[in-house]
């Protein structure tokens, strides 16, 4: 049975923290966190959606870079802010194509979950949603 308040990130299973309250991080007060040694995600909820979801991309890039291997690299905040942006902008051109290809039909995000896993045989890494 799977954890609802944690998602698979490269065979590692991380806890999904919310609050409402602000987040100290080295010091600063912080939208999100990534604990990679306690493997804890904490990410601030308010009113901006698109601010919340901007970053649960960030904080998984930082996971998803220490999981590789890329520990160094995990810490990079430049690298970090980077890789989100491209990530965004790749997965809104990959749904206008998946739109474009298949017009008839309305996906949401299990379904393309469930897609993407198919076609790249990625099941240990795949988001469980």
């Amino acid at each position: 049975m799977q954890d609802k308040n944690a998602i698979n990130i490269k065979g590692r299973k991380y806890e999904i923290k919310k609050t409402k309250e602000s987040i100290l991080s080295k010091g600063e007060i912080c939208a999100g966190f990534c604990d990679t040694l306690n493997k804890e995600i904490c990410i601030k909820i308010g009113d901006n959606t698109e601010d919340v979801c901007q970053t649960i991309v960030h904080e998984l890039i930082h996971a998803n870079l220490f999981e590789c291997g890329l520990i160094e690299d995990s810490g990079k905040e430049d690298l970090t802010e980077w890789l989100e942006v491209q990530f965004l902008i790749i997965i809104k051109q990959f749904l206008k194509i998946i739109g474009m290809l298949y017009p008839s039909k309305k996906y949401d995000a299990r379904t393309i979950d469930n897609l993407i896993t198919k076609l790249f045989e990625v099941n240990k890494c795949a988001i469980h949603i």
